[in-house]
């Protein structure tokens, strides 16, 4: 089932109603916690700067590059490195230029619209700690440097299929789906002729982070201090981002040599609510735990996991990192909001985003040739839970 709002601007419009001035829907995000988030939000799409017209010439002398490659940069074409890329894209946004391909963009289609649609289940935890939030705010912050108005749905996977009402409905020209989206919507959207980018999750046109290259390396960073016997948890894997990380650990074993020996050292949790989530991960930690030989590591693909082990680390009256090092797949935001800091498997969002937004406007455009597949590779972050194993 699908339910939406549209920013036009500074006009927020529920989908379907009249065009009449309407204050934030905040609803949406009731389970979201992070009052920064919130108020980056409310920030971004209320504040009202006033903007002169900039030059790409100008853009040009702030950035110290040539206009070729300001045009390069923001149209993603020609040779321009990822960083290089994203800073003068930030340098355009701050001097409040609108790229040309957003003009281009408006003239030959019909609605100057742009969608989103995430896939959010009110039972799950998926709107606080997974992968909407990150995609919502920064497809606002894309949107907005392009000046270009949007439209954002939400929708269950686990409810009967309808049709996305902004689609249907001839609201936009053009879509990003931000996450999985199950077959009967992949299908539906293929018919309808709109062209649709999918963030993190494959099809024809999709950017997806290289969730197998992060945890290899995770593994590898473990094996460098020491850690042979680790564990595993991770969710269903018929989402793309958790059967590529897992086939990357399972990988990383075999090359570094890693035990997994042990009754349930891996795990694939269902969807389920974050409190059940929670007490699922504490409790398959205690058992895992005691084993004569526990892991000495545990890796795993959810923040909300790696909380309910540490929680059980600790009411068993070990230590993190000592007894038990622990990295995580999640955002900096919520690895960063309890001690111990989260070690985590940082996946790119910005860059996801951009390279999908990027990736939408050149088949809007026609754009032969078009990389259909993008992979953003995400970054190892070390903070507070992770060091060497204790000696034997």
């Amino acid at each position: 089932m699908f339910g939406g709002w549209v920013a036009q601007g500074r006009e927020r419009l529920p989908a379907g109603c009249r065009k009449e001035r309407q204050p934030i829907r905040l609803d949406i995000f009731s389970s979201i916690s992070e009052l920064s988030f919130t108020q980056s939000l409310i920030q971004m799409l209320e504040s009202t700067p006033e903007k002169q017209k900039i030059t790409i010439r100008e853009v040009a002398a702030a950035a110290g590059v040539t206009m070729t490659t300001v045009s390069s940069a923001l149209h993603a074409r020609g040779r321009v490195s990822e960083e290089q890329r994203l800073r003068i894209q930030r340098i355009a946004r701050e001097l409040g230029y609108q790229p040309k391909v957003a003009a281009q963009m408006l003239r030959a289609r019909t609605t100057s619209q742009i969608g989103l649609i995430l896939p959010m289940d009110a039972n799950t935890h998926e709107g606080l700690d997974g992968h909407a939030t990150p995609i919502l705010l920064n497809f606002v912050r894309a949107c907005e440097s392009r000046g270009l108005r949007y439209h954002v749905e939400f929708f269950s996977p686990n409810q009967p299929f309808s049709p996305p009402v902004q689609v249907s409905g001839g609201m936009v020209d053009g879509l990003l789906v931000g996450g999985y989206v199950g077959k009967p919507l992949e299908e539906w959207l293929n018919a309808s002729g709109c062209k649709w980018v999918s963030v993190d999750e494959p099809a024809d046109y999709c950017v997806v982070s290289a969730s197998d290259e992060g945890m290899y390396r995770a593994v590898e960073r473990l094996a460098a201090l020491g850690h042979r016997r680790l564990a595993y948890t991770g969710g269903p894997l018929h989402y793309h981002s958790q059967k590529a990380a897992y086939d990357g650990f399972l990988r990383a074993v075999r090359d570094f040599g890693m035990d997994l020996s042990g009754e349930g050292r891996v795990v694939h949790f269902d969807d389920v609510s974050r409190p059940s989530l929670l007490q699922k991960a504490s409790e398959w930690a205690a058992e895992v735990l005691r084993q004569p030989a526990p892991p000495t590591a545990v890796l795993c693909h959810d923040l909300v996991h790696s909380r309910g082990i540490a929680y059980r680390v600790m009411k068993m009256g070990l230590s993190i990192p000592e007894d038990l090092s622990i990295i995580a797949v999640g955002p900096a935001t919520v690895a960063e909001r309890d001690l111990p800091c989260m070690s985590t498997i940082q996946v790119n969002f910005q860059s996801l985003v951009e390279n999908a937004m990027s990736l939408l406007e050149g088949a809007m455009r026609g754009k032969k040739n078009l990389r259909k597949v993008v992979r953003v590779t995400p970054e190892l972050v070390m903070r507070q839970t992770v060091a060497r194993p204790r000696p034997a």
